[in-house]
């Protein structure tokens, strides 16, 4: 496997070739400014970058947009002595893999190349299985059945796995502390419309988008809401907590990627519609707290969103490898060893999600294997996926859902009330347009 280093303090280069050449099987190049790394990107493929942030030349920045216009882009890892978040989230959403602060533990640097190693052999495997016996060769690698189920994967290693993905989000803190705060202050029983208030006061550009919300379409006011204050008494407290949600998560597809059929606006827009289309099956079957529906479904997908942010190059070629006689989950399992509905359970209990929520993002595609109290909910984001991708609002841009009905999930709704729902659902749609443009 051969490795770029570009790095422009030499000892430091020095100390980084010493400690990849341990890892077996590692050969490597290393760039001491932008413009000779520049150079050997156009002589040499490479199968992993480090890349230095503030180089002469050109900026690791730079360089990483080059990288990601070569026909097989490697995994960039940035190595930068900033922690600033603004600029990890740029980086990740220009495409690094990975982002390492200076001073880091050689060990930590260590681990992080020996686990690029291993995936690029594990794909090299794969590729030549795909020569051997096209459109077997995933599912032989990773050791998984096609009915998706795992058999060479213990849950241990999925755990791992998915441990490594938390690490890296939780030290870029991608929710914001004031979600935080106000799904706990909300959550709270003695919690007072003042409080919550105060919360959103910290943060005026929030503040601000929650008032041209409430003023758009969606919510038909028929005089303006001019304050904070009055959106929550108009809203109530859970529409707003929603709402706080939605412009944090929002935030995350700022930049809007294209891969093959998969387009980030159009992931947030198949979000958004679950979200309506989950209260919309609520309300029709008289479900208390409607509210917790449209949560459950806002977030149903958001293990997609944190593939594309934190595992990115891994996640490219998932997009690529997407089969439509396979569900996302089987081909996720090929690539990660976990899927999405993990990878978002896992980040929603870290970010204290209520209950609901969390068991709807872990069992949106199989309800059934949920028994808890929660099952309603359950079933009614697995119900609203599947009608929105079965209207070509689909997560990756191609419809790799199970078609399932009402009364296969055990709700109560006829087909003419499903016929209603879709009618609805456009509407509810159109009128949500500024939540879906946020």
């Amino acid at each position: 496997m051969r490795v770029l280093i570009a790095e422009d303090d030499i000892l430091l280069t020095k100390l980084m070739d010493t400690l990849v050449r341990r890892v077996s099987g590692c050969e490597v190049i290393t760039a001491t400014d932008g413009e000779e790394a520049l150079v050997k990107l156009g002589r040499h493929a490479f199968d992993l970058v480090l890349l230095d942030w503030e180089m002469p030349g050109k900026t690791g920045i730079e360089l990483l947009g080059v990288i990601q216009k070569l026909n097989a882009p490697p995994p960039v890892v940035m190595v930068t002595a900033s922690s600033d978040r603004a600029r990890v989230l740029k980086a990740i959403q220009a495409g690094a893999a990975e982002y390492i602060i200076k001073p880091f533990d050689p060990e930590y640097l260590l681990e992080k190349v020996e686990r690029y190693v291993t995936n690029h052999a594990r794909q090299e495997k794969a590729i030549s299985l795909e020569h051997r016996a096209p459109g077997m060769a995933n599912i032989a690698d990773s050791g998984i059945e096609e009915n998706g189920s795992l058999q060479g994967v213990s849950p241990d290693s999925a755990k791992g796995k998915i441990a490594d993905v938390l690490r890296q989000i939780d030290e870029i803190s991608t929710i914001p502390q004031i979600v935080v705060r106000f799904i706990e202050t909300s959550n709270d029983p003695d919690a007072s419309m003042e409080d919550l208030q105060e919360i959103v006061k910290c943060d005026p550009a929030m503040a601000s988008r929650i008032l041209r919300l409430v003023n758009s379409s969606a919510f038909g006011v028929r005089s303006r809401i001019t304050n904070l204050q009055q959106a929550i008494g108009y809203l109530g407290i859970k529409q707003v907590r929603n709402l706080v949600v939605a412009i944090s998560v929002s935030n995350l597809f700022r930049t809007h990627g294209c891969l093959e059929n998969y387009e980030r606006i159009k992931l947030w827009k198949h979000m958004v519609s679950v979200a309506i289309c989950s209260r919309l099956i609520a309300n029709m079957s008289r479900a208390p707290d409607a509210e917790e529906y449209f949560l459950a479904g806002l977030l149903h997908d958001v293990g997609i969103v944190l593939e594309d942010q934190f595992i990115h190059q891994p996640f490219c070629r998932l997009i690529k490898s997407l089969d439509e006689e396979r569900t996302l989950s089987e081909c996720e399992h090929d690539w990660f060893h976990f899927d999405h509905a993990m990878l978002g359970e896992a980040v929603a209990r870290q970010w204290l999600f209520p209950e609901a929520v969390c068991a709807a993002i872990r069992h949106h595609h199989q309800s059934e294997a949920y028994s808890g109290e929660d099952a309603l909910i359950v079933r009614t984001v697995e119900l609203a996926n599947s009608v929105c991708s079965q209207m070509g609002i689909t997560s990756v841009g191609v419809n790799l859902v199970r078609d399932v009905t009402p009364a296969k999930l055990d709700i109560p709704m006829s087909a003419e009330a499903l016929r209603e729902l879709i009618s609805q659902l456009q509407e509810e749609i159109h009128r949500a347009a500024g939540l879906i443009e946020l």
